[in-house]
């Protein structure tokens, strides 16, 4: 098709390298590397942080249990 849908969205992508090195060596687009780097964060692997697992994902259950209006998932006891 060759009609214009307005849409807003939002991405957010992650890599597990450098994008700023795979651009130099021509193994990242250049152009979708401009498009998506408006913001960059730089957050520490959570493999580092582990007694931040149980409790993000407490924070985004209730979340998303809400937003959905079902009943919010809970963390085997074995996990806490």
């Amino acid at each position: 098709s060759t009609s214009t849908i307005k849409l807003d969205i939002c991405v957010i992508a992650s890599a597990q390298c450098s994008l700023d090195d795979a651009v130099e060596d021509g193994r990242f687009r250049r152009d979708l590397y401009f498009r998506l780097n408006v913001l960059t964060l730089k957050l520490p692997p959570l493999r580092s942080q582990p007694e931040r697992i149980v409790p993000s994902f407490k924070r985004f259950a209730a979340a998303a249990g809400a937003e959905l209006n079902v009943a919010v998932p809970t963390v085997c006891p074995a996990l806490q």
